[in-house]
């Protein structure tokens, strides 16, 4: 029988899910630093850890995901390492978490739980069905001329033929404009003009989200040795240990992610009141979710603005660091970027909506999902047992004491996801699975059998999840990649700003990041041309 993998362990078979999820991916195991079980003692993994913050200090400080796929190399597909600080405490990771995400998002679907999360993913997955992803296509065509007006514009200024430009801020707020006007009807003008607004947004979650990483961030999460000088920061890696008091200290980065939030309320709230009854005659997600409630089942006020802030803050941020990385790999690769404009060009205008969604534009599809798959913008989900287990495995492993089939999971154990490691994993993936090689999506025999045995969700890619909390926004955020896309790289070509690679890091442990720490170069700098210069 073909196993299903799921990110949730509450709600499905525990033996299921574990049993999935321990064969085909990598698997990390916190051990409690307290009197730790002895069935997680044995299981292979790195062999010295600082005392106090454990490996998690050389896993935070190296590019995204790197010494997952490290250890993964030289361990296997179990890798058990020690979390930072005193973890053996009842309250660590997911607490922590689910703090987080309710000061970001607020209770919308991604901090729900049980019949609360089944509930209002219920209500809200019409909103992201196929056709209403159709309905609301319009926004992604306004938007992709937005930004071909735009970026005309600063050619128009320049002297030169070109212009360089950090594109991972042009696509963060085209995804946003997007997701305003999808979602709930209203402009935010982040591409036209940068609104007001949309800068209170954007600026917002980069102060919550997109500080450097540094010793200082690691510990004392904030934005200069200054701030850190002044004590008014948030220790992340305290804060897992200790969440419940972080959670309502004054701390400066605890203020930032609520100032975030409240932002994004203030435009939620607008909209809301701004949605009488002739706003159910509309498309957006917003009026699709108001219609159901008029048949009186639908979310609450409260319920609705939280989701619209899950929509903005979860949506636009993840699909915007996508999209920047897809230009950044067209950029390094002149022929494949090439070959992608010509088969949109042809002899003929660019492929319709219908026909991209269709797949017949296969060479931007195939770059689509190999950024996906080798740059998950969320590079980890983490979730605790809540009950002993023994959970087989599909391939023993070698341990200190001999072989073992099954792993016996104690309750209160910290599971981690590492998805940018799943995606790469070479007895997955095959021998390359750690290249980026978008021909792979292309070729024939270029997907190995071992892929195709995963669980569909995307092309059997783990970024968007698999099972009940697979991520909803997953076909609107495919359809709006392949129309802004299509439309920037028939107009424009892009070149490297530098030779010298970025590096793909969380700052917040959350969300990846480009940047050039010598440079101090935050984002994603391309040299753009139009296409007929």
């Amino acid at each position: 029988m073909p196993l299903q993998i799921h990110e949730t362990l509450v709600e499905l078979s525990p033996q299921v899910v574990w049993t999935a999820v321990i064969g085909l991916a990598g698997l990390f195991l916190f051990y409690q630093r307290v009197a730790p079980k002895a069935s997680i003692r044995q299981l292979p993994g790195p062999p010295r850890a600082h005392w106090l913050f454990g490996h998690e200090w050389d896993v935070y400080r190296r590019p995204a995901g790197q010494l997952w796929n490290e250890w993964i190399e030289t361990y296997g597909s179990v890798v058990r390492y020690r979390n930072a600080f005193f973890d053996g405490l009842t309250f660590h990771k997911p607490p922590f978490n689910r703090q987080t995400n309710q000061r970001l998002l607020g209770k919308g679907v991604i901090w729900a739980e049980g019949q609360d999360h089944r509930s209002q993913r219920r209500l809200l997955s019409p909103a992201f069905s196929n056709s209403s992803v159709v309905a609301v296509s319009g926004a992604f065509y306004r938007t992709a001329d937005d930004l071909k007006e735009a970026w005309n514009g600063l050619l128009d200024r320049s002297s030169a033929k070109s212009v360089v430009l950090n594109v991972a801020a042009f696509m963060s707020s085209a995804a946003l404009d997007v997701i305003g006007m999808a979602g709930f009807e209203h402009d935010f003008k982040a591409v036209r003009n940068a609104s007001r607004e949309a800068a209170a947004i954007t600026d917002g979650l980069t102060a919550a989200l997109g500080a450097p990483p540094s010793f200082e961030m690691f510990t004392v999460s904030g934005q200069s040795r200054a701030a850190v000088n002044n004590l008014d920061q948030q220790s992340l890696t305290l804060a897992k240990a200790f969440p419940f008091f972080f959670n309502h200290a004054p701390l400066k980065a605890i203020r930032n992610q609520r100032a975030s939030k409240a932002s994004i309320d203030k435009v939620a709230y607008k909209v809301l009141e701004r949605a009488d009854a002739s706003a159910t005659t509309g498309k957006s997600i917003l009026s699709i979710l108001l219609k159901e409630r008029q048949k009186g089942n639908g979310l609450s006020d409260r319920e609705i603005v939280d989701n619209v802030s899950t929509m903005i803050t979860a949506g636009h941020e993840t699909t915007g660091i996508t999209l920047s990385l897809i230009l950044y790999e067209l950029a390094k690769n002149t022929a494949y970027q090439n070959a992608v404009r010509k088969e949109l060009i042809g002899d003929r205008s660019l492929p319709s909506f219908e026909e991209l969604q269709d797949g017949q534009a296969s060479m931007l599809d195939a770059m689509i999902k190999e950024v996906l798959r080798f740059y998950p913008a969320n590079i980890r989900i983490i979730r605790r047992t809540d009950k002993d287990q023994v959970i087989p495995l599909t391939q023993p492993i070698k341990t200190a004491t001999g072989t073992i089939d099954s792993v016996f999971i104690p309750t209160n154990t910290d599971i981690v996801f590492p998805l940018t490691s799943i995606n790469r994993m070479k007895s997955i993936w095959g021998p390359d699975g750690d290249v980026f090689r978008p021909e792979r999506w292309l070729e024939k025999g270029g997907i190995p059998d071992t892929v195709k045995a995963l669980p569909s969700g995307y092309d059997h890619i783990f970024t968007f999840i698999s099972g009940p909390r697979a991520c909803l926004g997953m076909r609107f955020a495919i359809a709006e990649m392949r129309v802004i896309l299509s439309a920037i790289i028939a107009s424009f070509k892009y070149e490297l700003d530098n030779e010298k690679p970025l590096d793909i890091v969380s700052p917040a442990q959350i969300m990846i990041r480009a940047q050039d720490q010598e440079r101090k170069v935050y984002g994603v700098p391309l040299r753009i041309t139009r296409v007929e210069e």
